[in-house]
């Protein structure tokens, strides 16, 4: 690799050329999605193209069907099980979703920090220094938390959050659901049973703690200690 005057300008070019790529692979995933979601399901006049929305991105079919699964009246020939394990499907589907959406809130602040530390570095070159490696890593380090630090106090980025932790609440409860139908099928203790039992146990110790401590005997004060005796005293050598 060959050296320059300035030690940092490999760094600029590869991180624009990264973030070159990845807008480039933005732009096609976005317009693949817009032309899904737009051969499923018309786009309403007036709706916003950016910022970008997952749930607008994928196939409404999806959600469409499993939302009729889940939401169908019992039938006979549908079993409970795989009833609530299209519950688990659409719980994850819109955990997914409310990650994607999450995520791309997150990166929308890294333009502003890939600015922030072009300026940084050109008010450092125009005072005639040339910052090094590490140097450079501390600025950039420092421009991306003050550009998080910003969208944390942003409406969009608690709501995303939100979104995306009650959906793994939902999630995690419907797969616990899942999980006792099949402990209770296959004779096998359950999170609740040994919740319980471990409930239980820990009273049992209590009380079994208490119980010795009422039967327990009075302690016996100890004798008191004999006093010592003096030693007699040596008489002087003559």
């Amino acid at each position: 690799m060959s050296t320059s005057a300035d030690p940092t300008a490999w760094m600029s070019t590869a991180f624009a050329q990264w973030s070159e790529q990845q807008r480039g692979l933005f732009d096609a995933a976005l317009t693949q999605a817009q032309a899904m979601a737009a051969a499923v399901k018309p786009t309403p006049a007036g709706a916003a193209a950016f910022p970008f929305d997952p749930g607008a991105a994928l196939p409404n079919l999806a959600q469409s069907l499993m939302g009729r699964v889940t939401e169908a009246p019992t039938l006979a020939t549908l079993w409970d099980l795989d009833r609530k394990m299209a519950h688990v499907q659409a719980a994850w589907l819109q955990w997914q979703l409310a990650s994607a959406q999450s995520k791309a809130v997150v990166d929308s602040c890294l333009p502003q920090a890939q600015q922030a530390y072009q300026s940084q570095l050109a008010a450092a070159r125009a005072q005639g220094q040339t910052p090094g490696w590490r140097e450079s890593v501390d600025l950039w380090l420092a421009a991306l938390n003050t550009a998080l630090l910003a969208l944390m106090r942003e409406d969009r980025y608690a709501q995303s959050q939100r979104k995306a932790f009650d959906a793994g609440l939902t999630l995690r409860e419907t797969l616990a659901e899942v999980a006792e139908d099949w402990c209770e099928t296959f004779q096998l203790p359950g999170r609740r049973e040994v919740d319980d039992l471990a409930r239980s146990v820990v009273e049992l110790r209590r009380e079994l703690r208490a119980l010795q401590r009422a039967t327990r005997p009075a302690t016996v004060a100890p004798p008191p200690k004999k006093a010592a005796r003096a030693k007699p005293s040596r008489l002087p050598r003559t």
